[in-house]
């Protein structure tokens, strides 16, 4: 028969009252008392231990929370930071926005103008065309529209 050193249970199948099973690497025997297996009972931690721990424990929470507020102190200034670049941002566009209003009108102005100063060229050029023909009664009816022109729409400066 063979025996195991460490179980101490024989291996043999020859005796029909032991079963063996497969614990961990050994093989151990059912029936056999030798194997079972007490758990050895928990020390109790003397209470100094215990505090020392629970002191422990409660400095890691208050350096958790001091980190946790530090991160959430920085956090605000960044928002805060970035909400005044949010304004800055939006009082610039409106300035902007404020300025190619005025641009645009500016423009239309100076386009009417242009617009105007044409058509009384085109009248002065149509006088001289008439006066180099000898027309003197076209010459007058130009001038006439030439001077209701002036007066309905005099010179802006």
């Amino acid at each position: 028969m063979m025996f195991l050193v460490l179980n101490r249970c024989a291996l043999s199948t020859s005796r029909p009252g032991l079963a063996r099973v497969k614990s961990g690497r050994n093989w151990v025997c059912k029936t056999s008392s030798s194997n079972i297996v007490r758990k050895k009972p928990k020390r109790l931690l003397n209470s100094r231990r215990q505090s020392n721990k629970r002191d422990v424990l409660k400095e890691k929470i208050k350096e958790r929370i001091a980190r946790l507020r530090s991160e959430m102190a920085e956090t605000s200034v960044e928002q805060k930071s970035i909400v005044e670049g949010q304004k800055q941002v939006l009082k610039k566009t409106e300035e902007i926005q404020r300025e190619s209003e005025q641009l645009r009108k500016e423009t239309k102005l100076l386009s009417q103008q242009n617009n105007d100063i044409r058509e009384r060229l085109n009248l002065i050029f149509q006088i001289l065309k008439a006066r180099v023909e000898s027309d003197s009664a076209k010459v007058a009816q130009l001038t006439r529209s030439l001077r209701d022109l002036m007066i309905a729409k005099p010179n802006p400066k």
